[in-house]
């Protein structure tokens, strides 16, 4: 499977000649060791969640970067061993609680999410995963890493079902969905670096176009979904 380092190489003026660039955030612990990698990382983490290592902070790293198309946050993101909550109060700060796709490269992540911890989630190499951020959740990381994308609530269609019903929806990669919102989200990843704000609008609802075309198919969720008129 291709990783995030396969996704560069755009000439160094192409904004300047072609449009201007999206908006980006990146950080490689190579610039910071130890305690100050994971700072950084809990700082980036603390709006939404709380987050410690799991071992000592002065062994910590952590490499990240997002690019922002228009609303929809893509990031590639490696990190060591952690365990992650988002509490009641995350929720309560929060303006817009988000949906998270994740797919894991490299690594595993378990725990339990929604109101009562009722659902087990469960992330790695193997499956695609949408995690609602709308309910609280308790997870364990190894070392991780994996792309994912960010996507605001309200461009997520039928979303009030799928709270209700389940915070975690996940397809395995040998399944037909899986394979094909794990390459598009793998695509999308790899043309971010030459991609430009004009571009970013068709981008963002073409990609949002195909999750909701793959969540509005019954057959097309996994089978203790399938049931679920969405």
């Amino acid at each position: 499977m291709p990783t995030p380092d396969d996704t560069h190489g755009a000439p160094a003026d192409f904004p300047a000649r072609y449009g201007v660039s999206l908006p980006r955030v990146a950080y490689d612990y190579n610039t910071d060791k130890g305690e100050t990698a994971f700072e950084v990382w809990q700082d980036a983490c603390r709006p939404v969640l709380e987050v410690n290592p799991r071992e000592p902070a002065s062994e910590f790293k952590t490499r990240f970067e997002f690019y922002d198309v228009d609303g929809l946050i893509f990031g590639s993101t490696r990190y060591s061993a952690a365990t992650y909550q988002r509490t009641s109060r995350h929720l309560r700060q929060s303006d817009d609680d988000p949906f998270a796709l994740h797919l894991l490269l490299r690594g595993r992540e378990v725990g339990l999410a929604g109101r009562n911890g009722g659902q087990a989630l469960h992330m790695g190499p193997d499956r695609i995963v949408l995690h609602d951020w709308g309910q609280p959740f308790v997870s364990k990381a190894d070392a991780t890493e994996q792309i994912s994308v960010t996507i605001p609530r309200h461009f997520i269609e039928r979303h009030d079902l799928l709270y209700k019903r389940d915070p975690v929806i996940s397809w395995s990669l040998a399944s037909a969905p899986g394979r094909l919102l794990s390459s598009a989200l793998i695509g999308v990843w790899r043309g971010l670096p030459t991609l430009t704000t004009q571009d970013a609008p068709s981008v963002a609802a073409g990609f949002l176009g195909l999750l909701n075309g793959v969540l509005g198919q019954p057959d097309s969720l996994p089978s203790d979904h399938a049931s679920y008129a969405m």
